[in-house]
């Protein structure tokens, strides 16, 4: 589907100006929220098309106030690359980033990112949840001296929901001590469940921040592994008669979206939720042994199929866009920095290579923003995309795909079009030659070594909590 015929006072404008023309009730500025869930496929949202049961009236809310996107892409189909280019928007790859838990492949410090923009230009800047970026064992790369006024989080892939200082740590192991970070102190308890704790820290920082601009970044772990959930709210899905996973899932997005009401609420309540800019995006397609569902899309979290890189996504501003509106050209998460810059009116000193959305949103320009999409995985993995066409090579599947036609990617038709074939992978070869692999200094290697070598054993292999809280799970913790 593709949008148009709707057009506002603002989007007649320069992108540059409409922070300085919008009617804001409490700062010319806008405010700026991103809300980053984690895992959360195509159809674990209940705006999108589902095939099993699923209920997020919050988000669904946020979408009727706001613009919801049907080819909304991530830039990489796991976690930490997706961040980095949500952050810098540009593609991860130019940052030496392809993978996840890799100390050597972390944010750059080189590399200007979000909250530094938004802090000089007098935001207030925070940050709640799953960093992913680096900062345990490089300290420059922590959140704190990133940009971030502001943060209570966690630095690596996977975190327990019930203990504070259990998770995935570059130093001691998939199950060892990693704890939440108050600022850059060690956090080791927790009031209450992962998701309520980290949407209370995130309910403060607007509570403390309401009367000037700020910018949040609310990146959830909902729903990654371990599957954890209050026991109250999985009760409320039991009687579905679903999988045992599916079950946990659905639970665990009901958190999540509690949690996303939680801060329009409060928006409200305070009378600046028309400024205030909310992006709500998932970070990669859901993983299908975790049964988080993909639906109407092939393959999910690690692949380049539709399910790995296509994604629940939203954009609201009511003082600004349209409301209850949907956008069909593709548009990928390295395009909302630009997007909220230009939004607050803040000119950036860095080229990106994600496009500013603004005017495509409020309808001044027609044609769609991006020409063609890139992704890359490894040498031999990667998707480019261009107008309906898509040539995929993934570990679960290859082929050309005319998306239009064919969404679920079934049907390859590399034989009918050899010639569209050969054009899209010139295109993807042009692009990648301005990659990067990172080679590791040999001080940087050694200080990896001696972190892991003079690791304390007591904490290594602490183990995740049972589901509802308590004991400890069993089984392996894909990340």
């Amino acid at each position: 589907m593709k949008i148009s015929g709707f057009l506002l006072v603002a989007g007649l404008l320069p992108a540059g100006l409409m922070a300085q023309t919008v009617n804001a009730q409490t700062t010319v500025k806008p405010n700026v929220i991103i809300i980053y869930s984690d895992d959360q496929g195509y159809g674990d949202v209940s705006f999108n098309e589902h095939n099993a049961p699923i209920s997020t009236p919050n988000i669904d809310r946020l979408a009727r106030e706001g613009i919801t996107f049907t080819a909304g892409y991530v830039c990489a189909a796991t976690c930490a690359p997706s961040r980095a280019g949500l952050m810098a928007g540009r593609y991860p790859e130019r940052l030496g980033i392809y993978t996840v838990d890799d100390p050597f492949q972390e944010m750059p410090v080189t590399e200007k990112i979000a909250p530094q923009f938004f802090k000089e230009n007098g935001y207030a800047t925070g940050m709640v949840g799953k960093w992913h970026l680096g900062g345990e064992i490089f300290k420059d790369r922590f959140p704190t001296r990133r940009g971030f006024d502001r943060f209570y989080g966690w630095l690596n892939s996977t975190h327990d929901y019930w203990k504070a200082n259990t998770g995935r740590s570059d130093t001691y192991g998939p199950d060892g001590y990693a704890p939440l970070y108050d600022q850059e102190t060690p956090v080791e308890q927790m009031d209450q469940y992962l998701t309520r704790q980290i949407t209370t820290k995130a309910l403060d920082f607007i509570d403390q921040h309401k009367d000037k601009p700020f910018f949040l970044y609310f990146p959830h772990h909902c729903a990654h592994v371990p599957l954890q959930v209050p026991k109250e709210t999985y009760d409320k899905y039991k009687a579905l008669g679903l999988g045992e996973n599916t079950i946990t899932t659905r639970a665990m997005y009901d958190e999540l979206d509690k949690s996303v009401g939680q801060i329009l609420d409060r928006l409200e309540q305070y009378n600046i939720r028309n400024n205030t800019l909310i992006i709500f995006q998932s970070d990669n397609g859901g993983g299908e042994p975790e049964a988080q569902l993909n639906w109407i899309y092939r393959g999910g979290k690690f692949t380049l199929l539709e399910g790995g890189i296509r994604v629940p996504a939203v954009i609201s501003w009511p003082a600004a866009l349209p409301q209850n509106k949907v956008y069909g050209d593709p548009v990928v998460n390295i395009d909302f920095l630009p997007t909220v810059l230009a939004a607050a009116g803040i000119k950036p000193d860095k080229e990106f290579e994600g496009i500013n959305l603004m005017p495509y949103l409020t309808g001044q320009k027609k044609e769609p923003p991006h020409e063609t999409l890139f992704w890359r995985a490894t040498k031999d993995y990667f998707a480019v995309r261009e107008g309906d066409w898509k040539l995929v090579f993934t570990a679960n599947g290859q082929g050309l795909y005319n998306l239009k036609d064919d969404p679920a990617e079934l049907n390859d038709m590399r034989e009918k079009f050899p010639d569209k074939a050969l054009a899209l992978k010139k295109k993807y070869d042009e692009w990648d030659k301005k990659n990067i692999i990172v080679q590791p200094s040999a001080a940087e290697k050694q200080l990896v070594q001696d972190a892991k070598k003079n690791a304390d054993p007591a904490k290594k292999k602490q183990g995740f909590s049972a589901k509802f809280g308590g004991g400890r799970a069993t089984g392996e913790i894909e990340e």
